[in-house]
């Protein structure tokens, strides 16, 4: 698990070992959940702390040792500011495979008590260790589908500077709707900035992921798109553009897909079950009702039926929300909404109260 420790340190060792010792003390034969993350977050501003910055709703316990803990932070060291994920252990803990080539921060008693040893891996939008506490630590952080509920999904042109923003609208619109609204979409490298942008932010109350659209060629250039989604299983949302295909030509397609993306999350260790997005054009109620019906007599149901901006009404999605699917436009209504553009906490605050309404 360790390595040797570093000429220049990150973060001041003294500071993760206060840190190490306050989750200790605060935990010791208690379960760890929000209100205790809230309560050290409160008892953390004590430690007067001057080269760290822990996101407190990180916090999560080993799932297999105990009197271990991961918390992402911001070190501040001589060389600048980083993003780390600190495991934080009694030094009785055995060590973890988890993170193999972790630095040592030291072995430490603080105020002359229990043996602590503190690591750290590198914990940025770019780096692989973000997914690996996600599926092997916390699996809560990971994206999920979320089915025909209304949402707002917002498409940020900067995930890794915004993203971090948009969880805490989420979080501000459950507190005060009691809804999560929570969906994104971001290009297929951009994985692990939501990753980690859930993972600061505490977010384990769900949210669905997308990767953006997928045009459905013809059958004989279908491979490509199964390439595409090949690189997209991790995600929960597909989206699927069958636009300009016969109903028959496209349902075939789509059920094609369809199994095809199971048999991905299944290889790749994410479930079954995922959100299916579909965009079939300009469209009667009565023709979209029938297309998604047949897709679930089909047993491929769709959870989710795009809509142009000037088809977007009550009608529609009322036939849509019959079939067992919800509508997304980016006109707020009754629906899901797909934010044009950037949005700031406030854009996003405002249109759940919309779509509330």
């Amino acid at each position: 698990m360790t390595s040797s420790i570093p000429f220049l340190l990150p973060l001041k060792a003294n500071e993760a070992a206060s840190l190490a010792e306050l989750i200790f003390q605060q935990l010791e034969g208690r379960q760890l959940n929000d209100e205790q993350r809230h309560r050290l977050n409160t008892r953390s501003s004590t430690l007067g702390l001057t080269s760290i910055r822990p996101y407190w709703g990180s916090l999560q316990a080993d799932p297999v040792h105990t009197s271990t803990y991961y918390l992402a932070v911001d070190g501040m060291g001589p060389e600048g500011e980083s993003a780390l994920l600190l495991r934080l252990a009694l030094a009785s803990s055995p060590g973890s495979g988890i993170f193999p080539k972790s630095m040592l921060i030291g072995r430490m008693r603080p105020g002359g008590g229990r043996e602590v040893v503190v690591n750290a891996v590198p914990f940025g939008p770019g780096d692989s260790s973000v997914a690996t506490f996600c599926q092997e630590v916390d699996k809560a952080f990971l994206p999920r589908p979320m089915g025909a509920v209304p949402a707002i999904c917002i498409a940020p042109s900067n995930p890794d500077a915004t993203l971090p923003e948009a969880f805490a609208a989420f979080r501000e619109i459950e507190k005060t709707t009691g809804l999560n609204y929570a969906a994104i979409e971001v290009p297929p490298e951009k994985y692990n900035a939501v990753l980690w942008s859930a993972v600061r932010a505490g977010w384990r109350a769900g949210y669905t992921a997308g990767a953006g659209w997928l045009a459905v060629p013809d059958a004989a250039a279908i491979e490509s798109v199964k390439q595409a989604l090949h690189d997209r299983a991790q995600f929960s949302k597909f989206s699927l553009d069958v636009r300009g295909h016969r109903p028959e030509t496209a349902i075939q397609a789509i059920v094609e897909l369809s199994d095809f993306i199971r048999t991905e999350k299944l290889a790749n260790k994410t479930g079954r079950a995922f959100d299916l997005e579909i965009d079939i054009g300009s469209v009667s109620p009565e023709d979209a009702f029938t297309f998604l019906q047949s897709l679930r007599g089909e047993g491929r149901p769709a959870q989710i039926l795009r809509a142009p901006e000037s088809a977007a009404g009550e009608e529609l999605a009322d036939a849509v929300r019959n079939a067992g699917a919800i509508l997304s436009s980016e006109k707020p209504g009754r629906w899901q909404v797909r934010a044009a553009g950037d949005l700031s906490a406030d854009d996003m605050i405002s249109l759940a109260s919309q779509l509330r309404g």
